[in-house]
């Protein structure tokens, strides 16, 4: 074919000498046979041992006599009070002023330690501003709590900013495994697509359009784009139509439309999709782009090449412009262009870009 937010116990552990407030109580100090109990906890988590780590946590957050599970009462009790700062700093992050949130989340718990909904956005902000960061006080978290849904969602999310995809889809697993929750199959789905596992990726968002079906909009769209990437073209259709039908507003599902049409050979339509990307983003590349990807099937090179050059016009950094470029002028015989926008795009383009990128370079230079 053609290319085409929670478990109840979360505890804020901020012992680390760069800690941004003083802390009432920690775990720290534990006997050694509960510490080992923890250690083994974890060591079940990250194997994926899910059942194991359960059931040795149990063992120790069950029995009334232990030291953890004493300490672990005065955390629930103290928890559920929530600081003012709390509430507009929570308010701060879901508008996206991320600097002013942190301040206020971080004075919410120095008031309280101990509030929930302070220590998870605040972890959720961090990950915006500094995911090293946030990954470390996860990290010290989950020391004492291995099982903590929340603090291993968000794990994830900063593994995912750091670059590490895999590390979050074990975390999201983990996650997962103690607790159905369809914001995390999103995630989950998501970081599958980025890896370019769309097998995967259609699993989660499935299971997202179950869990959340009065919120479920871009798992529509991303599954969608996973089917397109499966070649199961009439699925795909299915979840644009779904999307749209939803009152989706994102311009680069005709995107996926003008694909879908490419691929059933049916080019009046892929235009007509094409088309509606560049007049939704007038100053996008991506309209002009799907444009010339259809002309390029549609053997119209000179078309497609005018394209190609208007997209790197409003972003020169546009990878994907410069294959279609590339493409049309190695059907045109012409090398020697075909090799200078193979070169330029390589600067710009992605590992998978470049290998193909390096192919057309090969083929250009055996002509």
């Amino acid at each position: 074919m053609k290319k085409i937010s929670f478990f109840l116990f979360i505890i804020s552990f901020y012992f680390a000498s760069n800690s941004l407030y003083s802390q009432q109580w920690a775990f720290s100090e534990l006997p050694e046979k509960e510490e080992k109990l923890l250690a083994e906890t974890r060591q079940f988590v990250e194997q994926g041992e899910y059942e194991k780590g359960q059931k040795t946590f149990d063992s120790l957050s069950s029995d009334a006599n232990s030291v953890y599970s004493k300490k672990l009462k005065v955390f629930e009790k103290q928890s559920k009070k929530n600081p003012s700062e709390a509430k507009k700093g929570i308010k701060l992050y879901r508008t996206g002023k991320h600097e002013e949130a942190q301040q206020l989340l971080s004075e919410a718990l120095e008031r309280n330690p101990n509030c929930i909904s302070a220590l998870e956005y605040r972890i959720l902000n961090l990950c915006v501003l500094n995911p090293a960061e946030a990954l470390k006080e996860c990290d010290r978290i989950l020391h004492y709590l291995p099982l903590e849904t929340e603090i291993l969602y968000e794990r994830g999310i900063a593994h995912r900013e750091l670059g590490k995809r895999s590390e979050a889809v074990k975390d999201f697993s983990a996650s997962l495994f103690f607790k159905q929750d369809g914001i995390v199959y999103y995630q989950r789905g998501f970081t599958s697509y980025e890896l370019k596992n769309y097998a995967d990726a259609v699993k989660d968002f499935s299971k997202t359009v179950l869990l959340n079906q009065k919120d479920c909009l871009p798992a529509y769209f991303l599954r969608a784009n996973a089917y397109c990437n499966l070649e199961e073209f009439d699925k795909s259709e299915t979840d644009c139509m779904q999307y749209i039908k939803n009152g989706g507003k994102q311009p680069l599902v005709y995107k996926t439309l003008s694909i879908i049409s490419v691929n059933r050979d049916d080019y009046a339509k892929a235009l007509e999709y094409a088309e509606k990307v560049i007049n939704l983003m007038p100053n996008s590349p991506e309209g002009y782009c799907t444009r010339a990807f259809v002309y390029y099937y549609m053997n119209e090179y000179q078309k497609s090449i005018a394209d190609g050059i208007e997209a790197i016009k409003l972003n020169p950094k546009f990878s994907t412009a410069y294959i279609y470029l590339c493409r049309s002028y190695l059907k045109l015989g012409n090398k020697k262009k075909a090799v200078e926008f193979a070169k330029q795009g390589q600067e710009y383009a992605s590992l998978s870009e470049k290998e193909e990128l390096d192919v057309l370079i090969q083929q250009a230079q055996d002509l």
